[in-house]
């Protein structure tokens, strides 16, 4: 008996008709916007009914129908789908076994490399070398597993649960939870481009982590680093004024140039974490360490090795990297261990700010109001910045942040 009956392509004109049979009128009506085409075919199900029966399924199209806008061109990419599937079904392959892109069956190792290759299209270099090492440590997995070759379509989405659990007893739940947004990141382009048919590593939670991974300093404390670093490294004390006044994190104070200063009217364009340039007020304390270099180079970095306006032929990993290292040594010769990092002056002088902002403000207001500053989102991304301990005993606040 054979297992498969009635493949074809819908509409059905598009089958029996070649390209130059049709008119300029008939293309434009089969391409206008609502008018899907796809491949199907009917394959037998013997669990259906009593004896079983024969069921319809729909073919993928993979985005045919929005990648491919002219009437031509989708015409010779929905006969690619209709020879491939045709191939494959004369092979003996199940519709489960079936996901056909190219015109080659797709695997899982081949759908995680396609996701990559469009999200290289879409997020900055680092981002994406992050997520080249994240899904090679997930692909080296599923070899183990012995799954790296089945077709996407069968993939079965427990293993990731299985990778996830892994990696939080290997490492840590934080690690855990990066890597997750990695993956959702992946999937999720699959799902958009129609190469599987349901995310479920997108309903995978995060597991909330019991550890701080930054800790704050006292205001005495990081005034206390800064006067040490005023003294012995001038460069690295401007570094982190900028990440402690300006709330910046140490990525972005790395990409800064001196273009993206405005000395005349102390404001500052800087690249966020959300895709998109903001302007921020830059403290007089600042402007008052830059006022001492020479700042005539747009095109030069604001932070250079070494130095205040330079080039620097090393990619932004390369010189945050730079920089943390740097003050590892620092914070090491003052006595600081553990959990003390270039970042922790963010969450210090956010903390420093929130603080200074409830001694004449509602906690509600004081968060809205610092939000403006620190280009946060929401308050919940805001709150997990501040340091609650201490934070709300205002009236033991001594000191101000301009």
């Amino acid at each position: 008996m054979k297992l498969w009956k009635g493949l074809a392509i819908y509409p059905k004109i598009i089958e029996n008709k070649s390209i130059s049979q049709f008119t300029q009128a008939e293309k434009k009506r089969y391409t206008k916007t609502g008018l899907r085409w796809y491949v199907y075919f009917s394959y037998f199900n013997p669990d259906a009914g009593l004896n079983g029966k024969f069921e319809k399924h729909l073919v993928p199209t993979y985005g045919i129908n929005r990648n491919y806008q002219s009437f031509d061109a989708r015409y010779k990419a929905i006969h690619r789908l209709f020879e491939a599937t045709k191939e494959l079904l004369e092979d003996g392959h199940t519709p489960l076994e079936i996901t056909v892109y190219d015109n080659k069956v797709l695997t899982v190792e081949k759908a995680l490399d396609y996701a990559l290759s469009n999200k290289k299209l879409t997020v900055g270099k680092d981002t994406y070398n992050n997520y080249v090492i994240r899904v090679n440590q997930f692909k080296r997995f599923l070899q183990k597993k012995k799954l790296i070759k089945r077709d996407i379509g069968t993939f079965n989405f427990r293993i990731t649960r299985e990778y996830l659990k892994e990696i939080a007893e290997q490492t840590s739940v934080a690690n855990r939870n990066n890597v997750l947004r990695t993956l959702k990141a992946i999937f999720s382009n699959l799902y958009e481009n129609d190469i599987i048919k349901e995310n479920y590593v997108a309903k995978i939670k995060f597991d909330k982590t019991k550890n701080e991974r930054f800790k704050s300093y006292s205001h005495k404390q990081a005034t206390d680093i800064l006067k040490y670093l005023d003294k012995t490294d001038p460069v690295m004390a401007l570094f982190v004024k900028f990440i402690g006044y300006n709330f910046l994190r140490p990525k972005e104070v790395v990409r800064l140039k001196v273009g993206d200063l405005d000395m005349e009217n102390k404001l500052l364009s800087v690249f966020v974490k959300q895709g998109r340039y903001k302007t921020k007020r830059i403290p007089d304390d600042i402007i008052d360490d830059l006022s001492k270099y020479k700042l005539d180079k747009p095109d030069n970095y604001l932070f250079a090795l070494n130095s205040i306006s330079g080039k620097w032929d090393r990619d932004e990993r390369g010189r945050r990297e730079h920089f943390s290292k740097k003050y590892t040594k620092v914070k090491k010769e003052l006595g600081f261990g553990e959990g003390y990092v270039l970042y922790s002056f963010r969450h210090t002088y956010i903390t420093i700010g929130y603080k200074n902002l409830r001694k004449r403000m509602s906690k509600d207001d004081a968060l809205d109001t610092l939000m403006g500053y620190t280009g946060h989102e929401s308050r919940d991304s805001l709150q997990k910045y501040i340091h609650y301990v201490d934070a709300e005993i205002v009236d033991e606040y001594d000191g101000e942040v301009k």
